[in-house]
């Protein structure tokens, strides 16, 4: 006959699971941060049993003596925190699938037993892993979950940065509409506050004179979050070619930012909106007014701002300045390993090269900017995403494959036509066609590797910098690539 456990046992049985819990909890941190992988991955799975059956012990309690609960929820966050750990090391074992199904676990975990805003947190954790490993597919939906979640709970801080870097990966992508989109619904979400308006610092200042330091403390939090949010939505509507939003909104930052980040980053963009407009003298003028604020730590921008000194000149028919100054950008560019940037100067420099009749150094000029543009974002991220990316990128090869087909040289040309071509396919391709289709293991090495190539490049954007050691580890995983 069976008897259900007293009080007594369970609280037994409990105790009993903690100690487990710790020792495997400490093996499994130090066999990781020895580099011991299968060792760590079995020790998470004896923490995880623990876990589990502490778990069941406590909702057995909760169940059978309702009077005297006990709170799950720390042991459920403890649950998850090992299911993620678990599947970060089995990733790095190289084992995706796998991977992937413990995180799965720990997501339908965090859904059942925590509150929203924890649920919410764990898919901003979650999100950040993925970012690390390069799945920026996966982390958008994470983001978006984690965003969703926040607002719900009507939590206006958390979901303001979540969609700070939810909007950032999309505008990284080129899918600025969306970027904006996003940027401008959570601006709406924070709303006025309590004294009206948008953040301000003067908030800030007057609940710090009240005492309230936490208070401060998160409204200067709300205001930079607002802030960037707000700067990404100027961004996107310039790429939209919706200039004159952007100017007004880029203005309108100038006073709540450092002068010398307003002159040198909001100058930057006003100058880019003449070029883009075409008014190149204004433009001109602009970046030679706010160059020398591209010295110090703004120097890895210098090629950038040459690269748009270019564009001006090109437009203004003035073809031997426009050389120059692409070549020295060029030349900047490749010293900070900016290539999101560098196609654009190879391009302008292509141009400029062209219009002086010198077709051969052009048509190579144009190949150099498409093998760079070849180069960026090798994961496949599905049709829609593949396509933002290359629809700015597209005059250039319209501009490499004409000239190609103009000189007779077809080997370029086709060159040119298979890097889109491969671009495209790769997109469409990029889901297998039957659920039970398995990729092989090259495959998923291709994979991994192009992943991996896609968050050293992301973590460059993000960080401003040019590690040589990042740098000879793309280099060193694009041979492997290739």
């Amino acid at each position: 006959m069976n008897t259900l456990p007293t009080k007594v046992e369970l609280l037994m049985a409990i105790f009993e699971t903690e100690r487990r819990v710790s020792t495997w909890m400490f093996k499994s941190d130090r066999l990781k941060s020895e580099g011991k992988l299968a060792e760590a991955i079995a020790a998470c799975g004896k923490l995880i049993e623990a876990l589990i059956e502490q778990l069941k012990a406590a909702e057995q309690n909760n169940a059978l003596y309702p009077d005297t609960p006990f709170a799950l929820q720390p042991t459920v966050g403890q649950l998850v925190n090992a299911l993620l750990t678990q599947s970060d090391v089995i990733e790095a074992e190289g084992d995706l699938e796998k991977a992937e199904s413990v995180r799965e676990k720990a997501t339908r975990l965090s859904q059942k037993y925590l509150p929203p805003v924890d649920a919410a947190e764990r898919q901003r954790q979650r999100a950040s892993s993925l970012i690390a490993q390069g799945r920026f597919h996966e982390a958008l939906l994470a983001l978006t979950e984690a965003r969703d979640l926040f607002e719900i709970r009507g939590d206006r801080l958390p979901m303001a940065t979540v969609v700070v870097n939810l909007a950032g990966i999309l505008e990284w992508l080129g899918d600025f509409e969306r970027a904006r989109a996003e940027a401008r619904r959570a601006l709406d979400l924070i709303g006025p506050l309590p004294e009206g308006g948008a953040p301000r610092m003067s908030h800030v200042l007057a609940l710090v004179v009240g005492g309230n330091l936490k208070g401060a403390e998160a409204q200067a939090r709300m205001m930079a979050a607002a802030t960037e949010l707000q700067q990404l939505e100027a961004r996107m509507n310039r790429r939209l070619g919706r200039f004159e939003e952007a100017e007004k909104a880029f203005r309108a930052l100038v006073p709540r930012l450092p002068r010398d980040i307003a002159e040198a980053g909001i100058g930057f963009q006003i100058a880019a909106i003449r070029i883009e407009q075409g008014r190149y003298q204004e433009g001109l003028q602009h970046l030679e007014r706010i160059k020398p604020y591209f010295t110090g730590l703004a120097r890895p921008k210098l090629g950038t701002l040459l690269s748009y000194e270019a564009e001006a000149l090109l437009g203004m028919k003035k073809l031997k300045e426009a050389l120059g100054a692409a070549a020295a950008s060029c030349q900047e560019l490749e010293r900070y390993h900016d290539a999101d940037s560098l196609w654009k100067s190879e391009w302008r420099r292509g141009r400029a090269l062209a219009g002086l009749g010198r077709g051969g150094e052009a048509l190579a000029a144009f190949v150099s900017s498409a093998n760079v543009v070849d180069g960026l974002r090798k994961a496949p991220l599905g049709y829609r995403l593949d396509s933002t990316y290359l629809r700015d990128k597209l005059p250039m090869f319209v501009d490499g494959i004409q000239l190609g087909a103009a000189r007779g040289e077809g080997k370029t040309c086709c060159h040119l036509v298979e890097l889109v071509k491969s671009r495209s396919l790769t997109a469409t391709l990029s889901v297998p066609a039957t659920p039970e289709a398995q990729e092989s293991e090259i495959d998923r090495k291709l994979d991994a590797i192009s992943c991996h190539l896609d968050a050293l490049e992301y973590d460059a954007i993000q960080k401003g910098d040019s590690l040589e050691a990042r740098e000879a580890e793309r280099a060193r995983l694009g041979k492997e690539r290739t």
